[in-house]
């Protein structure tokens, strides 16, 4: 098979027969630009911000039907190269190719989901279509849209064999228009509505104060209202002018007749003259005649002139009364005017510093409030300095507003930083492993701390991508409790170039694909060459057996639960594989017992060696955590605590010497199932032999396989093949899960 552009994504999409995918795999080992194409097709479909081409493109690589050609392989073969150079040069094209493939590989590659429901009716249409009468297919031309309801929903056991009612699908077929009468009576409701809301509206406005400038909502859009002045019989009015107390007067008396009619008694006025006084300088309230005794209405004494306007225009040099406002004068008061709005509620909600983006994967976070553990919800904004832990094999992504993307590698335990003076986000990675790419923007940035180490990484190109991996390291041998752990960190590129500039360095690191960085606490950083990329950075390397567990582990945490009682009910699945991973995810927050409970239980025999690793690095995580795993021995193992204890340390060189050897051979005749797998595991890391040794089985079982190690220790072989150093990254040692295993004679 050769190797393309077109067969490359059908490896990636899994969707080629087993011997085809070995042998295509096998080229692209050999080949580096395939395996950096590969690398640079995965990180390009997952870039969110990532353009894409326009529906009506023209020209090669921006036709859709060039696209579908392609992929459908009916492209013809001399345009074929120059459309795989347009791909390979542009990030657009290459994920709108590969984004395409893909969808195309899960839509064709299972079966459509039909609702039996829906199946049921199309079938009662078509039977009904075949008793149809042509006087019933005529009456449903006529009636139009009548007959689109079609017959009623029949159930699965209803016999259509009689059935005469007109189909649906028969009217449609008539293609008769809609009629107008039809059109209005759909319409009408839509109408009503309309009018509906119209009159609430209104009604609430009209609740809410009088239709003029005085409204709390419609004031500024509305005339003032003419103000009236009551004043008392025999009472000047607040001008001098005798015109203007004509002109007052006048007013009054033509407003009076319109409140006696309605029977008001606001105003306590008597009432008006038929006729306007013949003197102007006399004011109509002294003019008026006297209320008599028949009169019902109570006398109620006048106010006092006002003269607010001529105070405040006093007040306000160069404005006129009109443009003295409430807002203006301090001394008037606010209670009728709207409340002023919040700032704090009327202030836009800040962007979060992150935002979590995956819904298939397991983030925990520790609510700070109630000391909590619980699962974080897909599209949940995540805070600054709040600690989240990935659970094993799960890889949830993580989205900066800056635009740089985190896809966390579980196991791993990490902090957001809050953004710096110039808008840099953060993340402090206690442990595990984690991916840093940019999405699209050039010259994005994240700082990274662990340990006492701060830095800053920069994405120099488009397709950058950092990769780190931390990890706490104790010697085989070393007391977890006495001994501090070393914080031991790689970097490298797997993707593009990207510079790494340490705190108070005077100079970046350039990191180009192919290269490694080591980190050793405080020590300066050792570069070394990469040869080949480490297995966990792509999840096609994931044993199947862990990818079964983690799809059907995922449900089962519900993130209205605790996390730590969703994974403690989970420790007894059916499942042993689900099982298993609930145990490992517990290690990750000091739960050691369901750990030592599955070091007995024969059905774990397949993850005992990935649950031992994961409990050793809960060990060198802190001497606290190591205390709590030496208390859970003892709370159940009782005497046997101490040596089972001391076999999760290993076992130094010199320790071999000094009696370790013989104290592993002799445990391989242990009764007990959880001594002999840890004498098994640590013969096995030191020799990389097994002799054919099964812990699950009693001794008796394996006198053959037992005697073989005994030989060997007589004969001095139980040594370390490739003695451990120090500390990692003083000499070239290969890493974890940079090679797979090269014999099958292993545990």
């Amino acid at each position: 098979m050769r190797l393309t552009l077109r067969t490359l994504l059908a490896y990636l999409d899994d969707i080629l027969d087993a011997t085809d995918a070995h042998e295509l795999e096998r080229k692209i080992e050999e080949s580096e630009f395939a395996s950096g194409l590969v690398h640079r097709i995965r990180s390009v479909t997952r870039k969110l911000r990532l353009g894409a081409p326009k529906l009506a493109g023209k020209g090669m690589g921006l036709d859709a039907n060039t696209v579908a050609e392609y992929l459908d392989n009916t492209l013809p073969q001399d345009q074929v190269p120059d459309f795989e150079k347009i791909c390979l040069e542009s990030d657009v094209q290459l994920a709108e190719v590969a984004s395409c493939h893909q969808i195309l590989a899960l839509v064709l590659g299972e079966p459509a989901d039909v609702d039996p429901a829906l199946r049921t009716r199309m079938r009662s249409l078509l039977k009904a279509a075949e008793h149809a009468s042509p006087e019933a297919l005529e009456e449903a031309a006529r009636r139009g849209s009548a007959f689109l309801a079609g017959p009623p929903h029949p159930s699965p056991e209803h016999d259509y064999e009689d059935e005469q009612t007109v189909p649906a699908i028969a009217v449609a077929a008539s293609a008769v228009p809609v009629r107008h009468d039809r059109v209005a009576q759909r319409l009408w409701p839509l109408v009503a509505t309309l009018v509906a809301a119209f009159a609430l509206a209104l009604g609430v406005l009209l609740v809410l104060g009088p239709l003029d400038a005085r409204h709390p909502v419609l004031g500024r859009f509305l005339p003032a209202a003419p103000t009236q002045v009551a004043t008392a019989p025999g009472a000047g009015t607040a001008s001098s002018s005798p015109a203007a107390a004509g002109s007052s007067a006048a007013a009054d008396g033509a407003a009076a007749p319109a409140r006696a009619a309605t029977g008001s008694q606001t105003a306590g006025l008597a009432p008006p003259p038929t006729s306007p006084p013949s003197d102007p300088a006399v004011p109509a309230a002294a003019a008026a005649p006297a209320p008599s005794a028949d009169d019902t209405a109570p006398v109620v004494p006048a106010l006092p002139p006002v003269e607010a306007a001529p105070a405040m225009a006093a007040e306000a040099p160069g404005k006129t009364p009109a443009d003295v406002t409430a807002l203006t004068d301090p001394r008037l008061s606010r209670a009728k005017l709207p409340p002023a709005p919040d700032e704090a509620a009327s202030a836009e909600t800040p962007e979060p510093l992150a935002t979590y983006t995956s819904d298939q994967h397991v983030l925990a976070r520790l609510d700070a409030a109630t000391g909590t553990w619980l699962r974080a919800v897909a599209h949940e904004p995540l805070a600054p300095d709040q600690r989240l832990v990935a659970l094993p094999t799960y890889r949830p992504q993580i989205l900066f507003s800056s635009g740089v993307q985190v896809v966390v590698i579980g196991p791993a335990e990490l902090e957001l930083l809050e953004a710096d003076s110039d808008g840099v986000p953060g993340v402090k990675l206690h442990a595990g492993r984690l991916l840093a790419m940019s999405t699209g923007k050039p010259r994005l940035q994240l700082r990274l701390q662990f340990g006492a180490r701060a830095a800053a990484a920069s994405f120099d190109d488009l397709d950058s991508t950092l990769a780190l991996e931390v990890r706490s390291y104790l010697p085989p041998g070393a007391d977890p409790e006495s001994q501090p752990a070393s914080l031991v960190a790689e970097l490298f590129s797997a993707a593009g170039r990207v510079s790494w500039t340490e705190q108070y360095a005077a100079t970046p690191l350039a990191l180009e694909p192919g290269q490694i960085a080591t980190l050793v606490d405080a020590a300066t950083a050792v570069l070394q060459p990469l040869d080949p990329l480490p297995d966990w950075l792509s999840t096609r390397n994931e044993p199947l057996i862990h990818q079964t567990a983690s799809r059907a582990l995922e449900p089962l945490l519900d993130p209205a639960r605790p996390l730590l009682t969703a994974l403690q009910d989970q420790v007894g699945n059916r499942q042993v594989e689900v099982r298993s991973l609930a145990v490992r995810s517990l290690l990750l927050f000091d739960e050691f017992e369901p750990f030592v409970t599955a070091l007995n239980s024969r059905e774990s025999r397949y993850y005992w060696k990935d649950l031992v690793e994961s409990a050793r690095a809960g060990m060198a995580r802190s001497p606290a955590s190591a205390a709590k795993l030496r208390a859970a021995c003892e709370r159940l193992r009782g005497e046997a605590a101490a040596e089972l204890y001391r076999l999760l340390w290993g076992l130094s060189p010199e320790q071999l010497i000094d009696g370790g050897a013989e104290q592993l051979v002799t445990c391989l005749n242990s009764s007990s199932t959880d001594l002999r797998v840890l004498a098994y595991l640590n013969l096995f890391q030191i020799t990389g032999k097994t002799n054919n040794y099964q812990p699950d089985l009693e001794p008796r079982m394996q006198r053959r396989s037992i005697a073989t190690w005994e030989r060997d220790l007589r004969q001095g072989q139980i040594r370390y093949k490739s003695p451990p150093v120090a500390l990692p990254g003083t000499e070239n040692t290969p890493r974890e899960g940079s090679e797979k295993a090269a014999t099958a004679d292993s545990p």
